[in-house]
């Protein structure tokens, strides 16, 4: 993998865990940038985390499947 993949794939992942670690901050990050009450719930949060967490190691799967 070349320095680029890795500061990629390493920035993806880390706003997954972001979204699944941290909800809370997430959800306070999204009502201080849209300057009003975001209403969501922690768990639908973290299941986006994880939602993204798979896509990016799928992703990544494929990619360095397909260098072979």
């Amino acid at each position: 993998m070349r320095i680029d993949e890795i500061i990629g794939v390493s920035f993806f992942m880390g706003f997954a865990l972001w979204l699944i670690l941290l909800p809370n901050t997430v959800i306070k990050f999204y009502s201080w940038f849209h300057n009003q009450e975001v209403k969501l719930k922690t768990r639908h949060v973290r299941n986006a985390g994880f939602f993204w967490l798979v896509l990016v190691i799928v992703l990544e799967i494929s990619a360095l499947m397909k260098k072979k």
